[in-house]
């Protein structure tokens, strides 16, 4: 997005704060035994609370309301290219 306003930028500073708090909430939550669903679940309710959208489900069908990945990527195995 690009900013065009002062409007934008506020509306931006809004997104990225909603975005910080439901991150450090998954964060806390995440522990051994914990499933991505319910990790989505929660971020799915805090959403909905601020009276938010999800932009990967809302503009690109992602089923999911966040991208959870089950680990870095980074692990000893070669990647592919």
């Amino acid at each position: 997005m690009s900013i065009q306003s002062e409007k934008d930028l506020i509306g931006l500073k809004r997104a990225g704060e909603l975005a910080r708090r439901i991150l450090g909430r998954l964060k806390a939550m995440a522990r051994p035994g914990i499933t991505t669903l319910a990790l989505d679940l929660e971020a799915a309710r805090l959403l909905e609370a601020a009276g938010a959208r999800s932009a990967p489900r809302a503009l690109y069908g992602f089923p999911g309301h966040v991208c959870i990945s089950l680990n870095d990527g980074a692990g000893p195995w070669p990647r592919r290219s």
